[in-house]
Formats: C-alpha cells, sequence, structure tokens
C-alpha cells in the first residue's frame, strides 16, 4: 500500500502485508496439492496457462496512463477478494468432490473472509480520494473486469477438448450447450453479490454513465 498516496490507517497496511502472506502460501499449497493430485493419478496437469481474466485485465489497462494502471490493479483485486468468498463458500459443501479437496478448499475460504472484509473497509477508505476524472474512466472498465471473472476462456476449452477427441463440430456444440450468455450472466450476479453492494455503498451508480456500463455487460444493479 506504501506505493499509493491514501490516507488510510497504518494498521491496514499492516494487514496488507499479511494477506500478501496468505496469498503467498495459498500459492504454495495450491502448486504441491496439484503435483501431489499428477503423482497418485498419473494425469498431467493441463491449466497452466495464463487466466483470461488477466488477459482481459492487461488489454484493459492499456488505455490507462501509468497512475490510472496502479488503481486499475488494486480495483481488480477488490473485485477478485470480494468475489472469491462467495464463490469458494458453496464448495466445501459439496460431495460430490473428494474431501481432501474440500478440506483444502474450506481453509482457503476462511481466510479469504478476512480479505473480503479488508478489501471493503480499504475501498471505503480510498473511494473519495481518488481523483474524480481517473475514478469515473476506471470504474466504466469495472464491469468488463467483473464479468471476465466469470467468463470462460474458451481457447483453452477448444484446446483441452481437442486433446480428448473431440471434433470441432462437436466442440462448437458443447460450447453452445454449456456456455450461453445468459447463464454466465446469472453465474455473475448470484456470485458477485457482495462487490455489487461495495459498488453501491459507495455511490458508484449514482453515476448514470457507470450504471449503465454494468447494465450493458448484464448486471441488474
Amino acid at each position: 500500500m506504501k506505493k499509493y498516496d491514501f490516507k488510510i490507517p497504518n494498521i491496514l497496511c499492516v494487514n496488507a502485508r499479511k494477506i500478501y502472506v496468505d496469498e503467498v502460501y495459498h500459492w504454495m499449497f495450491s502448486i504441491d496439492f496439484a503435483e501431489e493430485i499428477e503423482a497418485l493419478t498419473g494425469v498431467k496437469n493441463l491449466s497452466e496457462s495464463e487466466p483470461r481474466f488477466l488477459r482481459t485485465l492487461r488489454e484493459l489497462m492499456k488505455k490507462l496512463n501509468d497512475g490510472q494502471k496502479k488503481l486499475a490493479l488494486l480495483f481488480f483485486t477488490t473485485i477478485a477478494e470480494t468475489l472469491i468468498t462467495p464463490t469458494m463458500g458453496k464448495f466445501p459443501k459439496d460431495e460430490r468432490l473428494v474431501l481432501p479437496v474440500r478440506e483444502l478448499i474450506n481453509d482457503h475460504s476462511i481466510d479469504e473472509l478476512r480479505h473480503l472484509r479488508y478489501f471493503v473497509e480499504l475501498f471505503h477508505f480510498i473511494w473519495e480520494q481518488i481523483d474524480f476524472d481517473d475514478r469515473h474512466i476506471l470504474c466504466l472498465l469495472l464491469p468488463r473486469m467483473l464479468y471476465s471473472y466469470f467468463e470462460p476462456d474458451f481457447d483453452r476449452i477448444i484446446q483441452l477438448l481437442k486433446l480428448l477427441g473431440f471434433s470441432d463440430e462437436e466442440i462448437k456444440r458443447v460450447l453452445s450447450d454449456t456456455y450461453p450468455k445468459d447463464r454466465i450472466v446469472e453465474n455473475v450476479m448470484a456470485s458477485s453479490t457482495a462487490t455489487i453492494k461495495l459498488f453501491k455503498d459507495v455511490g458508484m451508480f449514482d453515476d448514470y454513465k457507470i450504471k449503465s456500463a454494468f447494465h450493458e455487460e448484464g448486471f441488474l444493479v
């Protein structure tokens, strides 16, 4: 947080460092767990490509100046940390998943609940401190950022289906049946309750253009 010029309580800076440590640990135990599964099953992990939402963020940031790019990273992280907790919360109860996976996700979700609370508090502190023009430009990008977390990575899915032997015609049918636009939007709305509430609480949707941008992406705000 020191690279930003915000006036925030020192405890938020301290807690930001603690969250960094949490996230490094989450990254390490996720890699270890994936490697254990590979060793146990003999099935290679095929999900090592860069996530689609990071590619989307990089494209959106091309339009921004250096100061706005720093803010975009913070906004993007806020979306991630307020989305992931409700998204992860349902998996520990899903008995279709093997117990070790459910236990790992449950441990992770406990940390993420603290992270959610942190970023909600932080966002309230910084909102009024952000230059109005910068804030407006960034907020118009938020619907696309938010949607990108749930948008299927079609290039990656097609690649995996081809490895499984599906024909081009079969892949086209699988994608259209599995990922209709309205189902994706429905999933986004169901999973982004905390994020949308945060944006509403700071008054983001009082701006008609920002509200319209969310509507265009399918968000009923």
